[in-house]
């Protein structure tokens, strides 16, 4: 007589919530001052350090920020502010980065499409 045993393993795995960053200004389509022009983000589960920190940790870093497909500026203190930004269009992106300026995978980003008009600037 045959018997049959059945064995089952769970592992159960503890995850922090994946981190969300949603660029807030400026919003997609605006027309708006670029001397400076102002970045700003909704950021959860990521804490954000100093540029000098280089020791890698899984949920550690800051933001970087591009136009027009350019590295322009990196914050860990949102808002950030961009000086001297010519008219015209431009792709504003916003990443996440790890403490050495990699990017977290998976990738965590957000941009808008904006045009920048300086006759606005007071």
């Amino acid at each position: 007589m045959h018997r049959l045993i059945a064995i089952s393993t769970v592992f159960l795995i503890a995850c922090s919530p994946a981190p969300t960053l949603v660029l807030t200004a400026p919003v997609d389509g605006a027309t708006v001052c670029g001397t400076p022009l102002f970045i700003d983000v909704d950021l959860t589960n990521y804490k954000l350090i100093e540029f000098a920190d280089t020791e890698v940790v899984a949920g550690e870093g800051h933001i970087d920020i591009k136009l027009n497909g350019q590295n322009r500026w990196m914050t860990f203190d949102p808002p950030a502010e961009i000086p001297q930004n010519d008219d015209g269009v431009y792709l504003v992106e916003v990443y996440l980065v790890d403490a050495t300026h990699l990017p977290i995978e998976p990738n965590v980003t957000d941009s808008a499409t904006i045009t920048i008009d300086n006759g606005l600037c007071d």
